[in-house]
């Protein structure tokens, strides 16, 4: 679908740009200018589509358009003038180039843009926290801060006493069922997989080496020897969570546990 997508916007960049040509073309303003406008929109595909290929099928295309409707004879791919060879290759270096520093700027500006929002949601982390004056505040905090990086269905089980009766589900969005999310993370099977990652303090479940038959991924929240809360995660078919999203959680999971452990109150020891 995405390739689709690209193609479009290749044709429509290079077709406009054809447009633009002619009229420059027919202004008698020069083939240079002419030739600078395809470029220009070679950088526009590369930029719009984020993909070397694209950056150097426009990079082509715009070579045999140029050709096509601007040399001598004009409509056909037949170019008698000496200096076209050149130009034609020069052009192609140019668009080449160009493109594959537009593709690469996109994909570092959206790398910084990426670890600007992590950074964001660090910095929130702890802030967040520390607004929860009781055990099930925190852990609600804990719940909606996971919900909100990783958008997907969460469960958080509070291991006081070490039981698993008490549990807050939040949803991915308002469309999903919340009788089947409870169902879901009340099955045996996934929370024996909970109780597994209470006992042992690993995670476990879909995605991991332990137990990956789990339909959710199963985190602890746990300081030393004592279990908070198991965090748990929705997977649908085949789906993952980025490294970054793990090293987060990670986070998550541990600024979570210190917050607790600083409260005053039971702590329940495995």
């Amino acid at each position: 679908m995405k390739s689709k997508s690209d193609f479009l916007k290749t044709a429509l960049i290079l077709g406009a740009a054809t447009l633009l040509s002619a009229l420059l073309y027919r202004l008698q303003v020069g083939e240079i200018n002419v030739v600078m406008v395809y470029i220009m929109g070679v950088v526009w595909v590369a930029y719009a589509t984020g993909g070397r290929r694209w950056g150097v099928t426009a990079s082509l295309a715009s070579v045999v358009l140029f050709n096509f409707f601007f040399t001598a004879p004009r409509y056909t791919f037949q170019a008698d003038g000496r200096i076209y060879p050149f130009t034609f290759a020069a052009m192609l270096v140019c668009a080449l180039i160009t493109s594959s520093m537009a593709a690469r700027l996109k994909r570092e500006a959206e790398k910084s843009e990426a670890e600007s929002g992590y950074m964001q949601i660090l910095f929130g982390i702890n802030r967040n926290l520390r607004k929860g004056t009781t055990r099930e505040e925190i852990l609600d905090i804990c719940g909606r801060l996971v919900q909100s990086l990783l958008k997907r269905n969460i469960v958080i089980y509070d291991m006081l006493d070490g039981k698993m009766n008490r549990m807050k589900i939040y949803p991915a969005s308002e469309r999903e069922d919340a009788s089947c999310l409870t169902s879901l993370f009340k099955n045996p099977d996934e929370m024996a997989v909970a109780a597994w990652v209470y006992k042992n303090h690993h995670k476990a479940g879909a995605t991991t080496d332990t137990l990956p038959g789990a339909r959710a991924r199963y985190t602890p929240v746990y300081k030393d020897d004592t279990v908070y809360a198991v965090i748990g995660v929705e997977m649908k078919g085949g789906d993952i969570i980025k490294p970054n999203d793990k090293n987060v959680l990670n986070i998550i999971a541990e600024e979570t546990s210190y917050r607790l452990k600083d409260m005053s109150g039971p702590r329940i020891c495995r």
